[in-house]
């Protein structure tokens, strides 16, 4: 919400936190992991989902570069204003070193 509807599509910021801290009655998770790609390869993969059967076209997808790099953007904002909540994880490395990042932060957690 806050990448998509606020960096991407200009809600104001504080409103849309508002707005999850009242859904949420505050709670937020412990780890959030954040697969972070190009945005031009990231488009690129999903067209290639469509084209395979793996995934179907959504809102979202239909929106330019410009959209698609200001919510980057804001993902990459959020990681570093709890960067002790988020993993950013480089996408574009290979997916077993991406699971072996991952699951060196996720397993002390399941402990």
């Amino acid at each position: 919400t806050i990448a998509h509807q606020g960096h991407g599509g200009g809600v104001p910021l504080d409103r849309l936190e508002w707005l999850i801290d009242y859904a949420t009655a505050g709670l937020t998770p412990r780890l959030t992991v954040l697969l972070d790609v190009d945005v031009e390869l990231g488009m690129r993969r999903r067209t290639d989902a469509y084209r395979t059967g793996l995934g179907e076209f959504n809102r979202f997808d239909g929106r330019d570069l410009a959209y698609h790099r200001r919510v980057r953007d804001g993902y990459l904002a959020l990681a570093r204003r709890a960067h002790d909540r988020y993993l950013v994880v480089d996408g574009a490395s290979p997916a077993d070193a991406v699971t072996a990042r991952i699951w060196e932060r996720v397993e002390p957690l399941l402990s």
